[in-house]
């Protein structure tokens, strides 16, 4: 067997892991017979709302194709990889959704038998999903790659279908929560959780179903078009640096499998109870998580890297190492936050600085191959963080579902304690996966900057360059317009839907007394047109940009994206944290639509970012 294989059976062995896990803990029916009717009903309601976002996706993957095959004639291969991307973003997605919906259920039930039981099930359930995920991108792009040997623009069509359908599937989530969020009104006076009969009621269906969307699906399926992008981005940074060297674009690729081999051993080390306190677990898990995946990386390096290479082993190692550490240390410091040991300008400040200096050690150290290697090695722990999202997504998911169930107060007690504890932790993930998305932006900007410089050495791309001054400067605006684009997108149709209820008394009865699946698909008919502005400005910008710019500035655009990217994302993420604290300390501020800003801004401005960060090579390869 030889090298190459590795990574695509042990790919293989995640998915099948799992599959396994879904089959064992999660296929059996509730005990409680209301959770398991509810359960079967967010299902529905939640498909009735994905199917449509499918359809949409497909339409808009067949008007691209024609684009890429009309302007940048794009080979069979290409267009085969594009809609490869396309097809295993949804696949992926949709297995997210019936993993949370099952969960949820689970958790309800698992309440019973005491907080420590309830915590261990959901944050084994959700380390098993982080798994998954990891697996299947690492298994698509591997076998695609291995398969068809595809040239560099087949890797960027597969790269460009899994961000348009990540694309339409998060802003898909996101406009279909905030529509619910913002008007609960249209379902009546009814969508209480605790009034008698609520699990028919249209409005607290589909509230339930936003919450699990927004939080669960919209989320993960972010980290998985990270990750898709992160490996992708690896191979082609060995493939640059070390053309003809089959080793240095595997050695990513194993660190991915080191990744969520050593999450998949802490999860288990957490039912161990080295402490009764949950937080401290969790931190013991991460730590854990670290230091097994440091010390499996050491002697896959020599392993892969036996042949010899032009960087020393250690280097390489150090690198890996400082990925792993710098990706843990988001979580450690964010449990310190949360015991106000830190306060919260100190611990981002912190969790900047460990990143930057283990992304420029690495940088010295391996060069452009360590700055890939690197970014691998961050989200390579992806599974530890898509296991603390869960965490608080379920719980928050599960906090109303015992309500509509009335269970007992014990063991809402129990559910309350664990999404109380489960906030500072989806916070952690949010970063993560912010920075996730921050370093892939990085490892193209230095592809696309390296491809230019061979490809043009007669240009050098400085700062003092008005042009790429100019780009730096529409990088911002650009990046600025789309998430502003996206806002105005999604209150038009809020505006649209408030019309709508308020033309007559007897459309809003209409509206209350339909099925939950009908509502469903009445709101997503509005979402589907509306979600293409951003969609289309996030792909718009960059192209726009390209064709005044050109190459050398384009450079510039990047870099600004790049910037305002940064600056921007962490801003909104400590407003996010202070809606927390301001509400733990009694203050009258909204921490509601503060947290609304805090995950929609992050994760919308990554979105931005990975989409012109596709585009770049697009362009550096096809156009320049």
């Amino acid at each position: 067997m030889t090298l190459s294989l590795i990574p695509m059976f042990v790919a293989l062995g995640a998915v099948i892991f799992g599959v396994y896990y879904v089959q064992r803990n999660l296929s059996a029916q509730a005990e409680n017979i209301r959770i398991n009717a509810l359960a079967n009903k967010l299902y529905r309601a939640a498909g009735a709302h994905v199917y449509k976002i499918y359809f949409a996706i497909i339409l808009a993957a067949i008007l691209v194709a024609v684009f890429l095959v009309g302007v940048f004639s794009f080979s069979q291969i290409a267009i085969g990889g594009f809609f490869l991307g396309i097809l295993s973003s949804i696949a992926i997605a949709h297995f997210v959704l019936f993993f949370m919906m099952r969960l949820n259920a689970r958790l309800a039930d698992r309440s019973a038998r005491g907080l420590i039981d309830a915590f261990h099930s959901v944050f084994e359930g959700g380390n098993a999903l982080g798994v998954f995920i990891s697996g299947a991108v690492l298994l698509v792009v591997f076998t695609y790659y291995s398969s068809f040997a595809p040239p560099a623009e087949g890797l960027i069509g597969l790269a460009l279908g899994g961000v348009l359908a990540a694309l339409f599937i998060k802003v898909g989530v996101d406009f279909y929560a905030k529509a619910i969020f913002e008007n609960r009104n249209m379902f009546g006076e009814s969508s209480d959780p605790k009034e008698k009969g609520a699990s028919r009621d249209p409005g607290v269906i589909v509230d339930l179903v936003a919450h699990n969307l927004r939080h669960g699906m919209g989320v993960l399926t972010d980290i998985a078009e990270t990750i898709f992008l992160c490996v992708l981005g690896a191979i082609l940074v060995a493939a640059f640096t070390f053309p003809g060297n089959a080793n240095a674009a595997v050695l990513p690729l194993m660190m991915i499998g080191v990744g969520f081999i050593s999450t998949t051993i802490s999860g288990k080390l957490i039912k161990t109870g080295a402490t009764v306190n949950i937080s401290k677990n969790i931190l013991f898990t991460v730590m854990s998580s670290v230091v097994l995946a440091s010390l499996i990386a050491f002697p896959v390096i020599l392993w892969v890297m036996s042949s010899g290479f032009q960087y020393n082993n250690f280097a390489l190692w150090f690198t890996v190492s400082a990925g792993f550490l710098s990706a843990g240390f988001v979580a450690i410091f964010h449990h310190f936050y949360s015991l106000k040991k830190f306060n919260i300008g100190l611990s981002y400040s912190l969790v900047v600085f460990f990143f930057m200096f283990g992304f420029f050690s690495s940088f010295l150290l391996t060069g452009l191959y360590g700055v890939g290697l690197y970014a691998s090695s961050i989200v390579a722990l992806a599974p530890l963080y898509v296991a603390l999202s869960i965490l608080g997504s379920v719980s928050d998911s599960v906090n109303k579902i015992v309500d509509i169930a009335d269970l007992a107060e014990e063991r809402k007690r129990i559910i309350q304690k664990l999404n109380n504890i489960s906030a500072f932790m989806r916070d952690g993930a949010a970063t993560y996966f912010f920075v996730g998305a921050l370093f892939t932006g990085l490892i193209y900007f230095y592809l696309y900057q390296r491809s230019f410089a061979v490809n043009f050495p007669e240009i050098e791309l400085l700062l003092d360059s008005p042009i790429i001054f100019v780009g730096l400067f529409l990088g911002g605006i650009g990046l600025y317009g789309t998430i502003t684009g996206m806002f105005y997108a999604r209150k038009r149709m809020y505006s649209i839907l408030r019309e709508n209820s308020r033309k007559s008394n007897k459309e809003r009865k209409r509206i209350e007394k339909s099925h939950y699946v009908a509502v469903t698909r009445r709101i997503t008919s509005y979402i589907t047109r509306a979600i293409m502005l951003p969609v289309f400005l996030m792909f718009v910008f960059p192209l726009v940009a390209a064709s005044i710019l050109r190459g050398e500035g384009f450079a510039g655009f990047l870099g600004g994206e790049l910037l305002l990217a940064g600056f921007w994302g962490f801003t909104a993420l400590l407003q996010h944290q202070g809606g927390h604290i301001n509400k733990e300390e009694g203050s009258t501020i909204d921490s509601y639509g503060i947290n609304q800003y805090g995950d929609t801004v992050p994760m919308m401005i990554g979105s931005a970012l990975k989409a012109t960060a596709v585009f770049s090579l697009l362009l550096i390869i096809l156009f320049i």
